[in-house]
C-alpha cells in the first residue's frame, strides 16, 4: 500500500511500481502509474485520493478499482485521468477495466475536464452510475485511448465533468424513417430505428441540404434525411 501525504507528487515508472492500494490527500498535483492492478482505496487514515492540482493514475496492464474518492478541485481540461490498462490498445477488450466499488465520488473543478479511459462496455457498466453520467448523457466515447485527439474534426469534443472512453468499439445500424409534410407546416420530428447503441447514445436526424422558401418555409421536394453522430463518438457505424 502506498499513503502520499501532500507535496506534487511524480512516480511515473510504470514498469516498477507495483502497490495493492493508493490513497492520498493534502497532495498539490498527483501522478502514479502501477505495472499491475490497482486500488484507489483506503490506507492507515487516508480515504482515496483529495488533491488541488492535476491528478493522473493508471495501470499499465491490469485494472484499476476506484473503491474511494477521487476528487480535485483543479478545474482545467487536464484536470483528472484516470486510465486501466494503458499498455492494452485501442479496439482491445481485454478484460482489464476501469472498475467501481461502492459510491464513491469522482469530481473535478467547476468546469474541468475528467477522462476515464477503460476497456470493455460491459466489463465497465458501473462507471454509468457516477455522477455527472448515465443514459443519454453523450459523454462516452469509443475505439480511443489517451493518444487520441479528441479536438479533431471527426471526433465530438469532449465535454467538462466526468467522460468515459472505451478502447472497445461498438457497431451500431441507423435507419432514418422515411417522412412527409404540406407545405407551410412546421417540420415533423424526425425519427429512425437504432440497433447496437449503448449507453443511451443516440444519432441527431437532418435534412440533407435544406431548402427555404422566403417566408422560411421548406420548399417543395425531396429531401434526403440522415441520423448522423455515432461515428464522431467512436462506432462503427
Amino acid at each position: 500500500s502506498l499513503q502520499l501525504l501532500g507535496g506534487n507528487v511524480t512516480l511515473d515508472n510504470s514498469t516498477s511500481n507495483n502497490v495493492g492500494t493508493l490513497a492520498a490527500s493534502g497532495v498539490s498535483g498527483l501522478t502514479y502509474l502501477d505495472k499491475a492492478g490497482l486500488t484507489i482505496g483506503t490506507v492507515g487514515s487516508t480515504q482515496g485520493v483529495s488533491a488541488t492540482g492535476v491528478v493522473n493514475i493508471g495501470t499499465q496492464l491490469g485494472s484499476l478499482n476506484i473503491a474511494q474518492k477521487v476528487v480535485t478541485t483543479n478545474a482545467s481540461s487536464t484536470a483528472l485521468t484516470l486510465n486501466a490498462s494503458m499498455g492494452s490498445a485501442i479496439g482491445a477488450d481485454t478484460g482489464s477495466n476501469l472498475l467501481v466499488s461502492g459510491t464513491p465520488t469522482i469530481s473535478v473543478g467547476s468546469g474541468g475536464l475528467a477522462r476515464l479511459f477503460t476497456g470493455g462496455i460491459t466489463g465497465s457498466s458501473d462507471l454509468a452510475s457516477l455522477s455527472g453520467l448515465g443514459a443519454g448523457s453523450g459523454h462516452f466515447r469509443y475505439n480511443a485511448d489517451e493518444s487520441t485527439v479528441f479536438s479533431s474534426p471527426s471526433w465530438a469534443p469532449l465535454s467538462a465533468g466526468l467522460n468515459v472512453i472505451y478502447r472497445e468499439q461498438p457497431t451500431a445500424s441507423v435507419t432514418v424513417a422515411s417522412n412527409s409534410m404540406t407545405y407551410g407546416d412546421v417540420l415533423p420530428t424526425l425519427t429512425g430505428t437504432v440497433t447496437g447503441a449503448v449507453n443511451g447514445d443516440s444519432p441527431s436526424y437532418a435534412v440533407v441540404s435544406r431548402l427555404n422558401s422566403t417566408s422560411g418555409n421548406v420548399q417543395v421536394g425531396s429531401y434526403t434525411l440522415t441520423g448522423n453522430g455515432l461515428a464522431a463518438l467512436g462506432y462503427n457505424v
